[in-house]
């Protein structure tokens, strides 16, 4: 199952997706704003990490190149081979993809990813800055997305397969709408 955290910079979006982590066993943090050093302090949790900025150790797996597509591609690989199927996968952000390449060609990457998810019956959550990127590549990325929750004040979901009688949360109960919308 996926979702996508859709808000500015500092709304909560990792505050959220740190309150569903302790209902996993395994978590895979791919990062392309924050170091693996500064995810584990936020996190007070043991995940793995893929570290687009240049972090390493034993459960981060550095690339190179954050410019390579491909190579982030293939520490997700070697990660999942590591942590075999039923994970959570947060991918915190597409943004940062965005600041390097063109949403043309982020979104067959981005498709790589959650057909992944799909096939190890796992889950994912992913973040973008709201207005960060163009509309025409925001709303690019929105279009692949079962689930997505923007986030300011409240919790106000944009789009859903699953019925709920109301569209807007307080933000307090985020982790309880995370795990309806996930199905945990």
């Amino acid at each position: 199952m996926l979702l996508l955290l859709l808000g500015p910079t500092g709304s909560g979006k990792c505050k959220l997706i740190g309150s569903v982590l302790q209902d996993f066993e395994k978590v895979i943090w791919i990062s392309t704003v924050a170091s693996a050093r500064l995810v584990r302090k936020m996190l007070k949790k043991e995940v793995w990490i893929i570290d687009v900025l240049g972090y390493r150790n034993e459960k981060n797996v550095l690339v190179s190149n954050p410019i390579s597509l491909s190579e982030i591609g293939v520490a997700l690989s070697k990660v999942v081979e590591n942590v075999g199927k039923n994970y959570l996968l947060v991918f915190n952000s597409i943004s940062g993809l965005l600041m390097h390449h063109p949403h043309q060609k982020v979104l067959p990457f981005l498709k790589n990813i959650i057909a992944r998810i799909d096939y190890d019956d796992s889950y994912g959550i992913f973040t973008l800055v709201k207005g960060s990127q163009s509309v025409e590549a925001e709303n690019s990325i929105l279009m692949l997305f079962p689930n997505i929750i923007e986030i300011e004040k409240n919790l106000k979901i944009l789009k859903t397969i699953h019925p709920f009688e109301k569209r807007e949360f307080e933000f307090e109960s985020g982790k309880d709408l995370i795990k309806k919308i996930l199905e945990i």
